[in-house]
């Protein structure tokens, strides 16, 4: 007949269970750090699991489940509430202890923010600092003239087309053989004056920048017609504007109206031919390192011209100038001007020779899309 097991037996056999219990959590413990070393990615986190906190944020506690004891408020917990067998705890037993082990595997996984040397967390990652701005946009999204075209290339720019004017102006036959350079000139005296009107330099021209941006203006509307009549509108009108550049301003220049808008001072069309000219010159003359270096001044200015005359002609006043392809076109242009004047500037005939094919490129692909009128 079998004996009845004693309490004292009955108590070392619950302990030996709690010894063999623990046994098993810490041997499935040691089971899945083995097996999870080497995982590229670690096990998806179970809804159960307390989210891993940020670097230096405090880990919330997570809300007590139901049926569990709670603490008084002298931090104990009840005695009704802890359930005993003999001497020992009850709570002392997993309900499932490979279900644990697991728990603490993908706890595990997780990959806890280092601790610094001085026990403090370690610092969050710094975010990338973001892009620089482009040179030729300024707080606001307003263009940065200063960085885009100096005052010194403004009035070269300036004196190179009163130059060319006055030996085009010379004759009849002279403006006859020219009338169409004239009117691309006129175009770019209104777009002069309209970028003065908004640089933050002074130019001896300055305060009439107004009086010179619809002299331009004028000028490009006098040159369209042939012969005579055309001559004689076409010297009126240039007389007129050497006079305001000279700082003296006639009496029949008539008024202006302040700082007007690109599209309504000049025409994109003039201003695309002198962005074309500049274009055409640079790639016809400079074709060997040589002839970079010997011709630097003239080439950074004419890549600084290239560069404003891209600003301008990408302003949002312009017709088809809010079109997201267009915005692309013309910033894929002031890209490439800026990085052909910046080679100019650092004599660097590779990297011109990379951004005149950018130039090239750009103006193919928006001329397939788009055809400007005389605007």
């Amino acid at each position: 007949m079998q004996q009845s097991s004693s309490p004292s037996d009955f108590s070392l056999s619950l302990k030996s269970y709690a010894s063999f219990t623990s046994g098993v959590i810490i041997a499935s413990t040691v089971l899945a750090a083995f097996t999870g070393c080497g995982s590229k990615a670690p096990a998806p986190q179970e809804a159960s699991q307390v989210p891993a906190q940020p670097a230096g944020q405090v880990a919330t506690p997570a809300a007590t489940p139901a049926g569990e004891p709670k603490l008084e408020e002298g931090g104990g917990k009840t005695a009704s509430a802890r359930k005993w067998l003999g001497d020992i705890p009850y709570d002392v037993w997993f309900d499932d202890p490979l279900a644990i082990a697991a728990n603490s595997q993908s706890i595990g996984a997780a990959n806890p923010a280092p601790a610094m040397a001085n026990n403090t967390a370690a610092p969050a990652v710094t975010p990338a600092a973001p892009a620089a701005e482009s040179p030729t946009a300024a707080a606001g999204g307003s263009v940065d003239w200063k960085q885009t075209i100096s005052s010194d290339e403004l009035q070269d720019e300036m004196k190179r087309i009163r130059n060319r004017l006055t030996q085009q102006l010379q004759s009849a036959g002279t403006y006859s053989g020219n009338y169409k350079d004239i009117q691309a000139d006129g175009a770019v005296i209104a777009a002069l004056g309209a970028i003065v009107e908004r640089h933050p330099d002074d130019l001896s021209w300055k305060a009439n920048a107004k009086f010179v941006r619809e002299l331009g203006g004028q000028l490009r509307e006098s040159s369209k017609a042939l012969g005579k009549e055309g001559f004689d509108k076409t010297t009126a009108v240039f007389e007129k504007l050497t006079s305001v550049l000279s700082g003296s301003v006639p009496p029949d220049v008539g008024n202006a109206e302040e700082k007007k808008t690109f599209a309504e001072s000049a025409s994109r069309a003039g201003v695309m031919v002198r962005m074309q000219k500049a274009f055409d010159w640079l790639k016809s003359n400079i074709t060997t390192e040589g002839k970079l270096k010997s011709e630097q001044e003239t080439v950074q200015h004419e890549t600084i011209v290239l560069l404003a005359l891209s600003v301008v002609a990408a302003d949002s006043t312009y017709d088809s100038g809010e079109e997201d392809d267009y915005k692309k076109h013309a910033q894929n242009m002031i890209n490439a001007s800026r990085d052909a004047a910046s080679a100019a500037k650092e004599m660097d005939f590779g990297k011109f020779q990379q951004a005149l094919d950018k130039v090239n490129k750009t103006c193919s692909d928006c001329h397939n899309d788009y055809r400007f009128a005389d605007s």
